[in-house]
């Protein structure tokens, strides 16, 4: 980015810094909409794609393996 264009931000920023410090639990539960939904997605995926596979399940045929 440069510089004349973070410039032009640095008002904005500051009326939003000033909303988030005035209002701070309107703050907290938009961070928490946002963040709660995440965590519960990457924790749900994290521990599903991170658990092995069963004994049964690695040794299942393939569904589109060929039939002897």
């Amino acid at each position: 980015m440069s510089a004349a264009r973070l410039r032009a931000l640095r008002p904005v920023v500051r009326l939003a810094a000033r909303d988030a410090r005035a209002h701070k639990a309107r703050s907290l539960l938009a961070i928490l909409l946002v963040a709660a939904p995440l965590v519960v997605i990457v924790g749900f995926l994290g521990t599903r794609l991170s658990t092995p596979p069963t004994r049964q399940a690695a040794l299942a045929p393939s569904p589109t393996a060929p039939r002897p």
